[in-house]
């Protein structure tokens, strides 16, 4: 068909509303598929960040070398002796704590004896 032909057809005045109309839904549902399709990428792109970022953590904690201590002695019996010193100083410290716990564990057992005496006591009359 010519140019002139087409442009002689008759057209229903209502059809080229109803084209506009579906030209407009049609893009509207094109824009709304693209931030769609933009949200997808987004997403998955922070699901790589994470994973990645996971992985470095990893990688890092698990290719750390320990801190290696450092020998502060060179004569082992100076080692020693300084060992034997920080012991016996401990041994000072809890042997002063088991005297303290061995009075309050008189003291608990002097006030225990006296409660079993009252309700012994208690316990007599009530019969």
């Amino acid at each position: 068909m010519k140019e002139k032909d087409i442009n002689e057809i008759p057209v229903p005045g209502e059809l080229e509303g109803e084209m506009s109309d579906f030209i407009d839904l049609m893009n509207a549902a094109e824009r709304t598929m693209e931030q769609a399709r933009r949200r997808r990428n987004v997403v998955r792109w922070s699901y790589v960040a994470g994973v990645a970022a996971s992985a470095a953590l990893l990688v890092t904690f698990l290719f750390r070398q320990p801190a290696m201590p450092e020998d502060t002695f060179t004569n082992p019996h100076e080692a020693y002796a300084c060992v034997e010193q920080a012991l016996a100083a401990i041994s000072e410290k809890m042997g002063s704590g088991i005297q303290q716990a061995r009075r309050a564990e008189n003291r608990i057992d002097a006030g225990t004896a006296k409660i079993k005496e009252m309700y012994e006591r208690d316990n007599l009359l009530a019969n």
